[in-house]
């Protein structure tokens, strides 16, 4: 694994402020609400996205039991590749920040892919992925 990576953090696209760090897409869609560039969010043209940490169509609307299953298969087959563009990806404040749609994830029966990588990723590495922006 690379040694220097940026400090990863998750929020939703609507709890996340340009302060946390360089704006990921880790979801299969980018938001319409937000037209880039946008100086709130970033000055690129288009999303930085990270394919390998958005869940697949063929279980996106499973149940949380199967979800994570798959969710986290996908997450161990390309962990090389995910690490590897972890580290490519330009760091604003020397952070990335991983975004999806899901807020409001202390409501019970919430579940989220970033979360579950945020998991994934501390049993993997030791270093924790902190829930910005009000998420949690």
């Amino acid at each position: 694994m690379p040694t220097q990576l940026p400090t990863l953090v998750t929020s939703s696209y609507t709890g996340y402020q340009r302060s946390f760090g360089t704006a990921v897409r880790i979801s299969r869609g980018a938001p319409r609400f937000i037209s880039l560039p946008d100086p709130r969010w970033t000055n690129a043209e288009h999303w930085p996205f990270i394919a390998e940490l958005s869940p697949a169509a063929s279980y996106i609307k499973a149940a949380e039991p199967t979800y994570r299953k798959y969710y986290l298969q996908q997450l161990e087959a390309n962990a090389e590749i995910i690490e590897r563009k972890l580290a490519a990806m330009p760091a604003e404040f020397g952070k990335l920040c991983l975004l999806c749609y899901e807020k409001g994830l202390t409501a019970p029966g919430v579940f989220c892919h970033r979360r579950m990588f945020a998991d994934w990723w501390q049993e993997r590495t030791g270093k924790e992925v902190a829930e910005v922006g009000g998420g949690r």
